[in-house]
């Protein structure tokens, strides 16, 4: 047992919200914190795997087949490690029940937590910093992928690092992993190890072992090609090829691997590298590549099961493989999203992919052999007989191919949908978390005001792959497409005074997803305005500024920055550039009564400020001199405003060298009076 206290931000799920039934695949293990008195405070579950897959291009031998259907191997696991994640929660005890198999077993979490001969005890730790820019965001609105290394000595650390970026450019480098690359935050964990590689026992004829994934030989003839059989070294996590006497079977030791990962403790799905070039990989609750070219596209099909549940589409026979059936009535045995034994066109569950022209059952010839074609072919999951797949060649069947339509969709509905991680995390939103704004789902707005809501988004990569509705009570009143990271906004303009509800609704509009699917994937945000019946009133404000002559004169007709804020505190009510007129009066829009901070700064005049009160029209304001020599617009006359003006001096409009941001009294030349203005205000600052 490894026990760490760790922060994250993943999300744990309220206890009366339930927790998922029983797995065909995986040993189920429900989660309780519990009381003294027995009442449960929190609930989730946690998987633990009952099979290791090594899945290998078809050919054997150093030399992977490209085109072949995949060599699978299947066995039980010998051992198996799973994580428990659980809020630390005073007085509580830690149940775990396996159902299936009738155990149950309680930790006591105080005395754990005070047990310092605990492997891996120590206090709460920080996270590590992700690998890149599209690798940032929240971990609760993102998939958590954690790479890490084996057998990289301490002295290899940028080689790992090199290594991570190769297999993460090569594994993002296929649909529909790069489409949505954008949904995972991907990380690296560098742990040193004694030595470099991994095991390769020796060839050994009829050998055995009682642990699969320990083996001390290695029976499969292939070993007897493998110039390093019979290298043992000593690694961070044990990885060993010719685990279960299969040679292209590398594993690392579970266990280890997730103590380690607490280092990153917001993961969802962790693939462990080997620094061994030989062929090999492994898939299970985690997946595990070498550095071999082709082994990246191991781990690109162990990931589609380990985190999308998509079913293997060969047909080697595994007895003792749970059956599953989309046409017995029991939800419990539905088959993964991209196998099915049901073969009436009409009850296909992908019907909505294959094309009228396309014969259901579909014969394997061209052109239904084209991996765009999206049919019913015989053969899948392990059985060439009543079990059938959407294409004819995808990765689910032949390493190196496409997903294949049917299976991309089933991995993107997969990010939104949710349940990956521990504790099971909820979907994805296309809404990112904590950007809406306003903040409140609860606004009052005077009649006469307008607001302006917004949020970023996060989609697919490659343009506008988001449809963006704003709707008011439920009528559309804005529609448009989006990017990922792109912020949506809508400025609301209030009509009768009352209360409206105004939602931000975002939809994947990714051609991976097919048209009926994509009300799975919307995300939305509501606010309730309150429309207020307060009267509003108006201003004119009369700009004083420095330097020019009596109005009415043409140099008063220039924009000035106004921000009115509320003096109780509070957003502003006005944050505006508007233009005065000849005698330098602004007229502000009309605003609720009552007490205001009003600031005012012209584009090259110190910014003055003061309080006032708007009642019953006329309100009538005079500001402060607007000082000028704010060349730069940095609200402070120093320096710099001096080397902008010495630049343009005893130039005028039409000259090259004449700079509006020096022409002080907009006269339309750079002279000594401007020169004055600033002199007599150097140094000067102007309202914050």
């Amino acid at each position: 047992m490894f026990y760490r206290q760790v922060m994250v931000d993943s999300a744990f799920f309220d206890p009366a919200g339930g927790t998922p039934g029983a797995s065909r695949l995986n040993d189920r293990i429900r989660i309780s914190l519990v009381q003294r008195d027995g009442s449960s405070v929190f609930e989730t579950t946690a998987d633990a795997p009952r099979w290791v897959r090594g899945e290998f291009h078809g050919a054997g031998g150093s030399t992977p087949g490209i085109g072949e259907t995949i060599d699978g191997h299947f066995f039980a696991s010998d051992r198996s490690a799973f994580v428990v994640r659980a809020p630390v929660l005073p007085e509580t005890r830690l149940l775990l029940r396996d159902d299936e198999a009738g155990m149950t077993q309680t930790f006591d979490l105080q005395a754990l937590a005070a047990d310092s001969t605990l492997p891996l005890f120590a206090p709460a730790i920080s996270r590590l910093s992700p690998l890149g820019a599209l690798d940032g965001g929240p971990s609760a609105n993102r998939v958590d992928l954690l790479i890490m290394g084996d057998g990289y000595p301490a002295g290899q650390e940028s080689l790992f690092d090199t290594h991570v970026s190769a297999f993460a450019a090569g594994f993002f480098g296929i649909t529909p992993y790069a489409e949505y690359r954008s949904y995972v935050k991907l990380a690296s964990l560098f742990t040193p190890s004694p030595q470099s590689g991994a095991d390769h026992p020796p060839y050994v004829p009829g050998c055995t072992y009682t642990d699969g994934t320990k083996p001390t030989c290695c029976a499969d003839s292939d070993a007897a090609s493998d110039a390093l059989a019979g290298t043992f070294v000593t690694t961070a996590f044990d990885s060993t090829f010719c685990a279960y006497n299969i040679h292209r079977l590398l594993v690392g030791s579970g266990s280890k691997v997730l103590a380690a990962a607490a280092a990153y403790p917001d993961w969802d799905q962790i693939m462990l590298l080997v620094n061994d070039p030989t062929y090999g990989g492994s898939g299970g609750f985690f997946a595990v590549a070498s550095m071999h070219a082709y082994a990246v596209e191991i781990a690109q099909h162990e990931y589609a099961h380990s985190f999308a549940d998509l079913a293997d589409e060969y047909e080697s026979a595994y007895p003792g493989y749970p059956a599953c059936s989309d046409t017995d009535g029991d939800a419990f045995n539905d088959c993964e999203a991209n196998v099915t034994n049901q073969n009436v066109r009409e009850q296909v569950k992908w019907r909505r992919w294959i094309d009228p022209a396309t014969p259901v059952v579909t014969p394997p010839v061209f052109p239904y052999t084209d991996p765009a074609v999206t049919g019913l072919f015989l053969g899948a999951r392990y059985q060439s007989a009543n079990m059938y797949r959407p294409g004819y060649a995808c990765i689910m069947r032949t390493l190196g191919y496409p997903y294949c339509a049917v299976a991309s969709e089933a991995y993107a509905l997969h990010l939104y949908d949710g349940g990956f991680g521990s504790p099971p995390q909820p979907g994805i939103e296309n809404i990112e978390p904590d950007t809406p704004s306003p903040a409140s789902a609860s606004v009052t707005l005077a009649q006469c005001l307008s607001q302006t809501f917004s949020a970023q988004l996060l989609g697919p990569t490659g343009g506008d792959s988001l449809n963006v509705r704003w709707l008011v009570d439920g009528t559309p009143v804005d529609v448009s497409t989006a990017a990922s990271g792109d912020i949506a906004s809508y400025t609301y303009t209030p009509g009768a005074p009352g209360i409206v509800t105004l939602t931000l609704e975002v939809t994947d509009s990714s051609p991976i997803l097919h048209d009926d699917v994509r009300a799975g994937t919307v995300s939305t945000i509501s606010w309730t305005v309150e429309v207020s019946a307060t009267p509003c009133v108006g201003a004119e404000v009369t700009a004083t500024l420095q330097g020019r002559p009596p109005a009415p004169h043409s140099s008063y007709v220039l924009p000035l920055h106004v921000v009115l804020t509320p003096q109780g505190g509070g957003a502003p009510v006005l944050d505006d550039d508007f233009t005065a007129d000849e005698n330098g009066v602004l007229v502000l829009p009309a605003v609720p009564p009552g007490g205001y901070t009003l600031w005012v700064k012209g584009a090259h005049t110190l910014a003055v400020a003061q309080n006032v009160t708007l009642d019953a029209e006329p309100n009538a304001i005079t500001t402060g001199v607007l000082k000028e020599g704010d060349a730069d617009g940095g609200n402070q006359v120093n320096i710099s405003d001096f080397s902008i003006l010495a630049s343009a001096f005893a130039s005028g409009e039409g000259d090259p060298r004449f700079d509006a941001r020096a022409d002080f009294n907009s006269d339309g030349v750079v002279n000594i009076g401007d020169f004055s203005l600033l002199a007599s205000n150097f140094g000067a600052v102007g309202a914050s």
